[in-house]
């Protein structure tokens, strides 16, 4: 190559462009930089980094140059770059919001869709700590896919608009490692969940006022029996002993009327037991534990099955509320006992246990071996409703030996 021209050695279009640079670094003393196409050494065209330079001072100047192969460094930027985009137009196209945070946190890339559930535009979000638009610590830590539990599941966070309103979210996060391992940041995607929630909390309050009004029916039902029903059957009852005693003389009507007046005693003690399970008049009069042995007597006359209630000392009157939830939910697991368990006995025990009161049902019966599927029943999921309302919660364990139902409430009221 020594001693050729640059038309002798590149085409005329690149040997004009290598002049051009030449002739520059010349007049003007100056190193010239450029990033320039040349053929390498196999007859491939290349991409190079040429600097330019003046070796000498005087007119016309010597210049030098140096030419550093960057083809595969622009090959891999390329690539990169397409990638980039792909990911970028992946990103973007998702329903979901999603954010990428850096090692300290902030946010370096975030799609449309979290920009719009905030409020913000994208070039506003892109920069800016994660932690001005959450509500707690721990969301902080779930978000950079560090939560306490290691656990990437789905987690409930709330998100701070532009607005100052805020936003219920699922979020799933996950940390993201250099493959040296070290920590580089995090990957969050975001669901918003607000109206979800709304219409949660909606349902939640149709729920209570569904079971108020249950309670209400079943109190004014109870009490038309009692008042109503029972009272006419009581007289008829009285009327047909007053006809038995008029029909001395006709022994076969006396004995109509006799099996018709125990029909009539019989059709009254249902009626009165009905009214008293709808709602016994003692739960308001005498208290839980007194309305408690009167249902577990019965229960055990109607069902053969021998139950044990234990109740602590120091548990007295609690809050009507709590008394009917503690009621019902006996009535509940007991009727699960005698349908589902085949157990002769059940134990129920009732205590206070700090802030709250703990109430136990047990029977030794075949259990439940698929407790989720158990668990749909509708009485589960009525005393489960019951306990929500009420701030506790309902476990259930189940096995070869029976099942034991354990209800949490706490005494400080509703929820």
């Amino acid at each position: 190559m020594i001693g050729k021209s640059m038309t002798e050695i590149f085409p005329n279009d690149l040997a004009e462009k290598y002049r051009d640079s030449i002739r520059l670094a010349a007049e003007t003393g100056l190193d010239v930089q450029r990033l320039d196409g040349l053929i390498r050494g196999d007859g491939s065209m290349g991409s190079f980094i040429v600097y330019r330079f003046p070796i000498t001072e005087s007119h016309p100047r010597l210049i030098g140059g140096i030419a550093i192969d960057v083809t595969e460094q622009r090959r891999v930027e390329k690539e990169l770059a397409i990638s980039e985009e792909k990911y970028r137009r992946i990103v973007d196209t998702m329903h979901e919001g999603i954010w990428v945070l850096d090692t300290s946190s902030k946010i370096k890339l975030v799609n449309e869709q979290l920009a719009d559930m905030l409020g913000y535009d994208v070039d506003e979000l892109v920069g800016r700590p994660s932690g001005e638009f959450l509500v707690d610590d721990r969301s902080a830590l779930v978000l950079k896919g560090k939560n306490p539990k290691d656990d990437n599941r789905p987690h409930a966070a709330t998100l701070i608009r532009k607005d100052s309103t805020s936003v219920q979210i699922l979020v799933s996060a996950t940390p993201i490692y250099t493959d040296g391992g070290q920590y580089e940041g995090a990957l969050a995607i975001f669901m918003d969940v607000t109206e979800r929630m709304r219409t949660h909390e909606q349902l939640e309050r149709l729920t209570a006022k569904l079971l108020s009004l249950q309670d209400e029916e079943r109190r004014r039902i109870a009490r038309e029996l009692h008042d109503g029903t029972a009272q006419n059957l009581a007289a008829i009852g009285i009327n047909l002993s007053t006809l038995k005693q008029l029909s001395t003389s006709n022994g076969r009507l006396g004995k109509i009327l006799d099996q018709t007046r125990e029909l009539t005693d019989t059709a009254l003690q249902e009626i009165r037991t009905m009214s008293y399970l709808l709602h016994p008049p003692m739960l308001e009069e005498a208290g839980l534990v007194s309305a408690l042995h009167w249902f577990i007597d019965g229960y055990t006359d109607r069902t053969g099955i021998a139950v044990k209630l234990n109740v602590s000392d120091g548990v007295g009157r609690l809050a009507s509320e709590i008394e009917t939830a503690i009621y019902r939910i006996v009535q509940e697991g007991l009727n699960n006992v005698y349908r589902h368990s085949g157990s002769p006995v059940a134990g129920i025990s009732l205590e206070r246990k700090g802030a709250d009161v703990i109430l136990m049902i047990r029977d030794e019966g075949r259990g439940m071996p698929n407790t989720p599927r158990v668990d749909s029943g509708v009485g589960i999921r009525g005393m489960k409703e019951r306990l929500r309302l009420l701030g506790g919660k309902l476990d259930i364990v189940s096995g070869k030996g029976g099942t034991t139902f354990k209800s949490e409430i706490p005494l400080g009221g509703t929820k």
